[in-house]
Parts: C-alpha cells; structure tokens; sequence
C-alpha cells in the first residue's frame, strides 16, 4: 500500500517470516517479488517446510518427473520451457527447454539464497527466467512461453481463507489505532525520609520494539563494509557507506502548493523570516531550501538576495560575511553541491604530491621532531605554495558560472557600500572561495570527495600549514608576532598578494545570470525538502506569528 510499509500481494505468494511486529503483523520478504515490508497473520498460513517456495511460479513443477517434463514440452512445441528440481543435485533445479525439436537442460544452481546459471549470480528464480526471455540462453533463441502446471497436491495445501469480512474488519482497526498502543514500563518508588514519608517517582520505561523500530534511535554510522559473494574468488574488496535511519511523513507535491510559492516570492520575506526564528534548524532549513531553488533554476537569486542583506546590515568589514547564519550556510551548501570538478581541477595534484612526498610541509618548532629539519620543511612548503596558488590561478573557468556571478554580484554590492575601501571586493570573494571552500577541502579531503579516506598523519599535518598560508593569503595579511615562525612564508604572500587580487577580479567577470543547462538541472521531486520545511513552519509556528506582528509576512495554514 501507498505511504506504507504494507505490502501487496497475489494468491499464492510465499513469504519469509523475519519478525512478529504485534497486532497481527508479520515484518517478511515476499518470495516472488523480493520485497520486504508488513502482512497481516490472519491473510496468509504456515506452510508446510518441504514445500519448495517457488512453487509459487506456475512454470515451476515441483513433482513433475524427467519424463513428464519431456512430454509436456514435446507436446507444448518449440520454445516451451519449464523449471523442475534436479535428479542428478538435490536442491538444485533443472531449466528444460524445446529448441530445434529436441529438449536441452540447464543447470540452475542454489548456493545459499542466490541461483546461478551461466556464470551469472541472480536473487531468485524468477530473475532466471526474465533474464533469458529477454537474452539467448543458446545462440539465437529465448525463452518462448511457459508450460504452466495444473492443480496438484502441494497447490491443494493452500486453502482458502475463511470468514474474510471479519479478517478484513480486524485489519482496519489495527490500522486505525496504530501509533495509539501503550507504553508498558516498570515504576520505583525512592523514599527520601522515613519521617515525613516523602516519596519520588521514577519511571523505567521497557519498550515494547523490534530491532527495526530500533534503528531509529541510532547514530549516524560512516564505515567501511566487506563486500562478499557467492562463489569464494578471492577478495570482493569494500564499500563505505554512510546511512542514518529517518522517517519523514511525506504528502503528495500539491499538497505543499501554497507554500512553495510563498518561498519562491521575489521579495523572499517567508525564507528572511524562518532565517530569523528557525536558529536551531538552520542547516535543515539551508538543504531543503537550496534543492528547492535549485529545482526552479533560482538559487542565484535566492543567494544574491540574502547576500544583499547580510551586507546591508553589516556595519565592519572585517567580519563580513564571516558569522554563522543561513546566507552562509546556503553559500557553504551550494558551493560543495557544485563546486567538485572545480576542487579537482585546483587541488587533486597538490593533495597527491603531499601524500607522496617524505618530506614534510612543519615549521612550528614543537612539532618538529629535530630543529635541523626547519630549513628543509620551510623550502618545501613554499615550494608546495607556489605549485598550489599556480594550480588554483589556472583554474578560475572550472569555477561554476552562477557561483562566479554570485561572486560578481558580492563585490558589486560590498563596493556600493563601501566605496573608498580598497580591498573589501576582494576580501568578500576570498572569504567563500579560500576560507570557505578551498581550504577546508584541503583541511578535510575526503569530505570534500578528493580521497577516499582520511590522509596519513605527515600528509594531513602538510595539509593543515598548506590552508593555513592560503588563509593568510585569501586575507592579504602577512602573518605576525605570535608566530614568528610563519614569517618565513610573509615574501610569498608579499610576491602574491596582486596575483590574488587578479585571480579573484577574474573569477567574479561573469556580470549576467547564466542559463543552466540542461545536464546541470536538479531533477527529481522536491516534496521531501517541501515536507521538511512545513514541519519548521508547524515547529517554529509561534514564533512566526509574532514576528508577523511586526513585519508583513503572508502565511497560508
């Protein structure tokens, strides 16, 4: 069923019981279909554990001898097939086919709960047969079309279900009353004095769940997971995944109608509004909002606007842009979503060498491990900060052209505001470019896609001075008294500084609104990011109409 973990079924089916979920309801996998999901007991009967569950697949004759296999098909004619269980293997099946007027047989192979059939590995038998209606099994020729059993002892085991109105009845009162059942749970009593009998009260509660209710109140897990296959050929390698259980109630699109146009008005005052009161939701808000805009080509504009008003109420320069908000969080979000061939462009050399290289990039001396090695690791760094910033300058068109005229529109504003300051067009691109983009990828790399896994201890520590010297660079500032050590790299960012500038100017040049095109577009359906944001609307609710007391603010509920 729809928006359920109920599953829908034929006469006939074979489920695989996993967990008795209470009220009734079975958590199986369904034998023919290979989903999982919820069936009510009383629909459905224990089988007897000889029968063969794909005796649900009526081109399946579990009693069918060689023999009467090969009349069958003789008499059915060319390109009639059937599947029986094997006499020569037991617990192996038999694949018969009519061809050219003779009959072949292939060997279908059980191994654990996977079949396999011409070196290939399949979930069931079912994907046997479909795979080879659709490909030659021999040269020229498919599977034509089944040789279907009759009634027979082993169907005549599934009965009819008895007294249906009732079974059904029951069924519609589970579902009415789920999410109702009581917690069950154990109650101490502590009593703090013997003399006035005072008493509190703490509840133990023992809920009643399954490990898959469980699921819901574990971490996120990030980890890597050995693959493993049916047939033992030498090492199947691994895969990182990282998986958080969530349940989101979803409407259908429509529903969310009205208030995605509110979100989608020019003026933008419903999305300066939730930025206001949602503190707390504030990187949900910023992903859902982001794929939103995205979705209708507008999150140029969506990021030029609250970049405009960040600006407008910043009075310093030296923290524009600098504070956690949800303009930040929006720019942070879109660069990363977009922002990958250009990380790769500018930083993938760099990042390989330093993991390479035996030498280290170290010039604080209480981490160095003898003083000698300061000479060296001080000619390697700038070395390494020559390759990098080169690297970088090269790469302003690999830049993704709405984010270089999103940079565009930042300078445009900052210098209408401050006309007379010299380096605030810079210092506005560099604070998203350098400080919040290119160089947390080289602090994380792995977070960012440009390695597989966390760098060894040398490389990451290279990492680390590497950033820190961009950072002072993206600035324009030389670094100070409180590490003198640093000081040696002050004439590369000297010899830089105009190149910055430069590079900056020339990646922000984009002074119109690209066109997206089209391999670029987000596709898919935005109802889960529309639900997320009406659940902070129903949240937040209160606060919002006081704020709407106060500020026109139109909202629709």
């Amino acid at each position: 069923m729809p928006d359920t973990d109920e599953l829908t079924f034929q006469k006939g089916d074979i489920f695989f019981v996993h967990n008795e979920l209470g009220d009734g309801w079975l958590w199986v996998t369904a034998h023919r279909t290979g989903e999982q999901g919820m069936i009510f007991r009383d629909l459905v009967e224990d089988l007897d554990e000889t029968i063969d569950p794909n005796t649900v697949f009526d081109w399946f004759h579990p009693e069918c001898t060689k023999n009467d296999a090969v009349d069958m098909l003789v008499k059915a004619g060319p390109g009639s097939f059937l599947v029986r269980p094997s006499d020569n293997s037991p617990g192996d099946y038999s694949l018969f086919f009519h061809i050219n007027n003779q009959i072949q047989r292939f060997r279908i192979e059980k191994k654990a709960v996977r079949y396999l059939m011409g070196g290939r590995t399949f979930e069931c038998l079912d994907a046997v047969i479909n795979r080879y209606r659709k490909e030659q099994i021999v040269e020229g020729h498919t599977l034509g079309f089944p040789v279907t059993r009759t009634v027979t002892e082993v169907d005549a085991k599934i009965k009819p279900v008895q007294h249906a109105e009732k079974i059904y009845a029951t069924l519609r009162e589970c579902r009415e009353q789920v999410g109702l059942k009581k917690i069950k749970g154990n109650v101490y009593i502590l009593i703090e004095s013997k003399v006035n009998l005072l008493f509190r009260l703490f509840l133990v509660l023992q809920p009643d769940i399954n490990n898959t209710h469980i699921w819901f109140y574990l971490p996120q897990t990030e980890d890597w997971f050995s693959l493993a296959g049916v047939t033992p050929i030498g090492e199947w390698g691994s895969l990182r995944l990282k998986f958080r259980y969530s349940h989101d109630l979803v409407m259908p699109s429509e529903e969310y109608s009205p208030l995605q146009q509110l979100l989608l008005e020019s003026d933008l005052a419903v999305v300066k509004a939730l930025a206001d009161v949602c503190h707390g939701d504030r990187n949900r808000l910023a992903s859902s909002l982001l794929r939103i805009f995205r979705y209708e080509q507008k999150e140029a504009d969506l990021l030029t606007s609250l970049n405009d008003a960040e600006i407008a109420r910043e009075d310093e320069t030296s923290t524009l842009l600098r504070g956690a908000s949800l303009t930040t969080s929006l720019m942070d979000l879109y660069m990363r979503s977009v922002c990958g061939d250009f990380l790769k462009a500018a930083l993938t050399d760099i990042i390989g060498k330093l993991l390479e290289a035996k030498q280290s990039c170290e010039v604080s001396p209480t981490k160095m491990e003898s003083p000698e090695e300061a000479c060296a690791n001080a000619e390697f760094l700038l070395q390494v900060l020559d390759d990098v910033t080169l690297s970088i300058f090269m790469c302003a068109d690999a830049c993704p052209r709405t984010l270089r005229f999103i940079c565009h529109c930042l300078q445009r504003s900052v210098l209408h505001k401050w006309p007379h300051e010299r380096f605030v067009r810079t210092r506005v691109v560099s604070g998203f470019i350098f400080l919040r983009l290119l160089c947390p990828a080289l602090l994380n790399p792995r977070q960012f896609g440009l390695l597989p896994s966390p760098p060894p201890p040398q490389a990451g520590r290279s990492l680390v001075m590497v950033a820190k010297c961009l950072m002072n660079l993206a600035n324009l500032v030389e670094f100070g008294g409180k590490e003198q050590y640093m000081e040696v790299v002050n004439p590369f960012i000297l010899k830089n500084k105009e190149r910055m500038v430069v590079f900056l100017d020339q990646l922000s040049n984009v002074s119109e609104k690209p066109v997206t095109a089209e391999a670029d577009k987000l596709k898919g359906d935005v109802g889960r990011d529309l639900a997320t944001l009406h659940h902070i609307c129903v949240t937040h609710l209160k606060e919002l109409q006081t704020l709407s007391r106060t500020q026109v603010i139109f909202f629709i509920y």
